[in-house]
């Protein structure tokens, strides 16, 4: 079980909890204990009744006792295997979400790691392995339970039919063969097929994801349906993959069709053949019917088998996603500095499921000189985005480094790059309880510095129209899109790092035709072709397919 990372890691998650797994483990084999007993009290139920019919002088009193302590003891079997098996649902439960929240966690930490020496995956991809494969890799425990309990079960009911007679036995395991046959097969071919589904999955889940983060982008280009196409070309694959691992369910349950009425089949003639020499009763031949079905039980859990591979095959993704390891301890401190970016023979490539990775960057070789501002257009893909990412720190590239003031971003201490490297996104996540709280998230500032840093992203109008102005909670801020991303470019001023990024779309950075660019943007070097000075007079728009955008102080 522990002899690669993905089961080790299976392994880890199902020990999060271990009281609620022995819970259900228990109240597992109470319930298989309790499934093993029924046939042989119903058997003892029934010879009893029909004893009692044929010898009415032993009188009726005597009868109806025997009779209820019979129906009375499979009553008691009836509802301790309901109660076991209620209870092993619950425990199983509260095991998965232990061991599904450690999965999520673990690699939520491992995703956040200041810095990795690796290329990672897009976002969509990360996101679906968090919420997806997590969840069903968690899921493991409670279906190596059930799968343990019908294996179990089986094996019960193979020996109870052995005691009722060794003709019942053989007939039984003339099958067994058969059915193990069809059920690895089915793990065979499920395995590769959930894998190819999980991986064409999480790239779908990137390409949407990637197509939601420029969404004003594709509309200003009028690119939707370009894009349409673009995200949903996994869907073949993923249709394919699914179809596929609905075959291979479909093809064990109509096998399993054949195969279990034959084996029971096969048991009732040995056992009616038996009841007919007079060495079984008519109890013990409904006691035989039901352990024959009872045996085969694993057969009938194609559903689980499927599941079971699933959570192998997520499984094996988390690991991917979690194999990178972060840099070692030995960080060096930044010492204050101008603010010069550097970017030497960059490259960065993203993986794409079923494919070889994608180049975003190849070989690129920028410098950014103090108090500079570089702004990178391009259509949509041309890696602008991963650009501004990389220079933020926020990507570490597969080849080359990037320089802050002579030093590697990837050696430089977490906390010192925190501080030292500003980042805008276009979609902006703000925190705490008001607008002011928002903007000096984890600083502490003065209420003029707060306001200095709205005005110089041009939102200090938009924030005093509120009702409470910066003391509005978040909870009732209602602001456009626009205003959102100039509150998040506040709170980046207001840190005032020594490097910045930026992927904010158009929108933000348009000029304004009353006071032109925003003050930390507007042109220190010559302006750009076509713009006019910084003085008020009126600038073009940027074109509507930008965005990233570098600034060193």
């Amino acid at each position: 079980m522990t002899s690669t990372p993905a089961h080790r890691l299976l392994l880890s998650s199902a020990t999060r909890a271990p009281a609620w797994l022995v819970t259900a483990v228990v109240a597992a084999a109470c319930g298989v204990v309790g499934a093993l007993l029924l046939p042989a009290a119903l058997a003892a139920a029934v010879d009893t009744a029909i004893a009692a019919a044929r010898r009415p002088e032993a009188g009726p009193g005597a009868a109806d006792l025997v009779l209820t302590r019979a129906t009375v003891w499979l009553l008691a079997l009836a509802l301790t295997v309901a109660v076991a098996n209620a209870l092993s649902e619950l425990a199983a439960g509260c095991a998965v979400a232990t061991g599904t929240a450690w999965l999520r966690h673990r690699l939520a930490r491992h995703q956040l790691q200041p810095v990795l020496p690796v290329r990672r995956g897009d976002p969509g991809d990360a996101v679906s392995r968090l919420v997806g494969d997590a969840a069903q890799a968690g899921a493991a425990p409670t279906i190596v339970i059930s799968l343990t309990s019908a294996a179990i079960m089986s094996v019960g009911a193979l020996i109870w039919l052995a005691m009722l007679g060794w003709q019942l036995a053989v007939a039984f395991l003339v099958g067994v063969p058969v059915a193990v046959l069809l059920a690895r097969r089915f793990l065979h071919q499920t395995a590769g097929h959930a894998l190819h589904y999980q991986r064409s999955a999480g790239q779908l889940s990137g390409l949407l994801t990637d197509a939601a983060a420029g969404l004003r982008t594709i509309a200003a280009c009028n690119s939707a349906d370009r894009e349409t196409s673009r995200v949903l070309a996994p869907l073949p694959q993923l249709a394919m993959a699914g179809r596929a691992l609905w075959r291979s369910q479909s093809g064990l349950a109509w096998r399993a069709g054949l195969v279990i009425p034959a084996v029971e089949l096969g048991v009732l003639a040995a056992a009616g053949d038996r009841l007919a020499r007079g060495e079984l009763t008519v109890g013990q031949l409904l006691a035989a019917a039901a352990y024959a079905a009872l045996g085969l039980s694993f057969l009938q859990q194609a559903g689980l088998l499927m599941r079971l591979s699933s959570a192998a095959a997520c499984a094996r993704r988390l690991c991917e996603a979690m194999s990178d390891a972060p840099c070692e301890p030995g960080w060096h401190r930044l010492s204050p500095g101008p603010g010069r970016l550097e970017l030497r023979e960059v490259s960065l490539s993203a993986d794409v499921a079923g494919g070889e990775p994608v180049a975003l960057l190849r070989d690129v070789t920028l410098t950014v000189p103090a108090g500079a501002t570089v702004a990178v257009v391009g259509l949509s893909g041309s890696g602008k985005s991963a650009l501004a990412e990389v220079a933020g720190g926020l990507r570490v590239p597969d080849t080359g480094e990037v320089l802050l003031d002579g030093w590697s971003l990837a050696g430089i201490d977490p906390d010192e790059l925190i501080e030292a490297v500003g980042y805008a996104p276009a979609r902006p996540a703000l925190h705490g309880a008001t607008v002011a709280g928002s903007l000096c998230y984890g600083d502490l500032v003065t209420y003029s510095q707060i306001t200095a840093a709205a005005r110089t992203a041009q939102v200090h109008e938009p924030i005093s129209r509120l009702p409470e102005g910066y003391r509005t909670p978040l909870a009732q801020l209602a602001v456009a899109g626009g205003e959102l991303q100039r509150l998040g470019l506040a709170r980046a001023l207001l840190h005032r790092p020594a490097c910045w990024s930026s992927t904010m779309p158009p929108p933000v950075w348009t000029p304004s035709p009353k006071r032109g660019w925003p003050a930390p943007w507007r042109p220190r070097c010559p302006a750009p072709p076509g713009s006019s000075s910084p003085t008020g007079a009126p600038l073009p728009p940027v074109p509507t397919w930008w965005c990233g955008c570098v600034t060193a102080r």
